[in-house]
């Protein structure tokens, strides 16, 4: 998959969670804290990606079993 597709994944992912979550928590919140939920959300799975990575290249080359 092209990091392109994962963005849409991850967009189209984030704010049916998002809608879901403020739904059944918050009937009556307004659309706008679906919208920034959705982009935490998304935001939050980029940076745990960025994380990952970093750490992943870090311990590169050592054998920890």
């Amino acid at each position: 998959m092209t990091k392109f597709h994962i963005m849409l994944i991850r967009f189209f992912v984030g704010a049916g969670v998002a809608v879901l979550l403020l739904r059944m928590f918050y009937p009556d919140a307004s659309p706008v804290y679906a919208v920034l939920l959705a982009a935490f959300l998304v935001g939050a799975a980029y940076l745990r990606e960025y994380l990952y990575d970093r750490a992943k290249k870090k311990n590169k080359g050592t054998n920890n079993y």
